[in-house]
């Protein structure tokens, strides 16, 4: 895949992303959603299960899932679809995709140049400061521009 096509994917879904970012500091109802939405249109736990062709207690089970974070995405999406909703499921980063493709590969060149440079040092062969931030910037847009898999290898958060 070309660089310019990888710019384009990562802005495209930058733009739909953007839209989720707010999601991220509404909690869920301490009930969640599927009891939220019920309770609000005024559709019992029996009601609703005979819409999804379950027990009452399968109901209860889900609402438990939801709340537990075990339920699946195929019973929120049919839960959904009984309550009249749309699921809608999304992984929203917490900056942007450049954003973090810039601040891992920054990562990578640091403990890169970090280790020369201690092998340098022993050799008494240090680089200056300015240039030490030099070649990490070099080395970074170079791993962007290069977009390695080992840019996600053995970094932590």
């Amino acid at each position: 895949m070309s660089l310019q096509r990888d710019k384009l994917i990562i802005r495209q879904l930058n733009r739909k992303l953007e839209r989720f970012g707010q999601l991220r500091s509404m909690p869920p109802p301490r009930k969640g959603w599927i009891s939220e939405i019920r309770r609000a249109l005024g559709i019992s736990a029996r009601q609703l299960a005979s819409r999804l062709k379950v027990t009452s207690p399968a109901v209860s089970q889900y609402e438990k899932g939801e709340v537990n974070r075990t339920i699946t995405l195929e019973t929120l999406e049919k839960v959904a679809a009984a309550l009249g909703c749309e699921f809608v499921y999304a992984l929203v980063p917490k900056v942007s995709l450049d954003d973090l493709l810039q601040r891992r590969a920054r990562r990578l060149a640091t403990e890169m140049i970090e280790r020369t440079s201690h092998s340098m040092h022993l050799e008494q062969q240090d680089v200056s400061e300015n240039e030490s931030k030099k070649q990490i910037e070099d080395l970074t847009q170079q791993l962007l521009a290069d977009r390695p898999r080992t840019l996600w290898n053995d970094i932590e958060d």
